[in-house]
């Protein structure tokens, strides 16, 4: 009777144990672990970063993991709303997505007045204003550093924007400009007056026609210099 009755207890045991689900993920760590990762991903981003992860689906379980790594599908950017990607790899392998919203609060040039197609940008004609960055143009001029000099391609109304797809970098020299041909080496340095053929903006190749009607071809510098290798 002693050996039946325990052979009952252990069947009744075994049985609950079996009935038992199996471990399930804490969603709420799964938010906190995209959100950190967003938050690191996001740190060389200009401005102030704010990311929100939304919670999942309660109808979407998995199972517990040890070891959770979240990534960023390849669609998918650190900019706006955006996606974010959980996934395990053992004991059971599973992949999440949920989806977030990324701001950044930051600085951005934005036109005083009025200028014209071909104008050269100067700081003066600009002034510093803030704001969500995700809500506008990717590739807004933060810093007046990566405009000045530089042309625009477009009119800008007062109060736009700067972004840098309107600039091109001045074009250093014209056809017909008189050039100074330079060429520096072990022990000597040569310079010889020449005549471009070709437009050029610094560091881009330019022919030029020397005295006699030959062709040379070197690459533009600063002002109407052209660097050759004899």
């Amino acid at each position: 009777m002693k050996r039946l009755f325990t052979l009952c207890t252990l069947f009744i045991l075994a049985s609950a144990h079996a009935a038992e689900p199996p471990a399930q993920q804490d969603p709420a760590a799964l938010v906190r672990l995209a959100q950190d990762y967003l938050y690191g991903q996001a740190s060389r981003l200009p401005g102030k970063v704010t990311v929100q992860v939304h919670s999942l689906d309660e109808r979407i379980h998995a199972a517990a993991c040890a070891h959770p790594e979240a990534f960023l599908p390849g669609n998918s950017r650190l900019w706006g709303h955006t996606l974010v990607g959980v996934r395990c790899n053992a004991p059971q392998r599973w992949t999440l997505y949920l989806q977030a919203n990324i701001t950044i609060h930051g600085n951005y040039l934005v036109s005083t007045g009025a200028l014209t197609r071909g104008q050269t940008v100067e700081s003066s004609q600009f002034t510093v204003v803030s704001g969500d960055l995700t809500r506008l143009p990717s590739d807004l001029v933060t810093d007046i550093s990566q405009a000045e000099g530089k042309a625009l391609t477009i009119s800008l109304p007062a109060g736009t924007p700067l972004r840098t797809s309107v600039l091109r970098a001045q074009t250093t020299i014209q056809p017909g400009q008189p050039v100074k041909l330079v060429s520096h080496g072990n022990g000597f340095d040569i310079s010889a007056e020449a005549q471009a053929i070709t437009p050029a903006e610094a560091g881009q190749r330019v022919e030029v026609r020397v005295a006699g009607g030959g062709v040379v071809t070197g690459i533009a510098g600063n002002g109407n210099t052209v660097l050759v290798n004899w």
